[in-house]
């Protein structure tokens, strides 16, 4: 799926700050191509790795992300 050009302004690299284009399935960082964002059923998924709960395999794997919040 295309991500508008638009939209592709908006994004930034959570890593570098820097900007995104689209290349295929996945949105990688201008400055630094090896730096890469799948986008998965149309949702770019930006996630810094090395600072998030959740991790990139995570989305890509479609693993469960959600945690159940109620008390037991």
């Amino acid at each position: 799926m295309q991500i508008s050009k638009d939209i592709q302004q908006k994004l930034l690299c959570p890593d570098t700050k820097g900007k995104l284009k689209q290349n295929g399935e996945y949105l990688v960082t201008v400055s630094n191509t090896n730096i890469r964002y799948p986008i998965i059923d149309g949702i770019p998924i930006l996630i810094n790795n090395k600072k998030s709960i959740f991790s990139l395999s995570d989305f890509v794997e479609r693993k469960n992300t959600t945690f159940n919040l109620k008390k037991k």
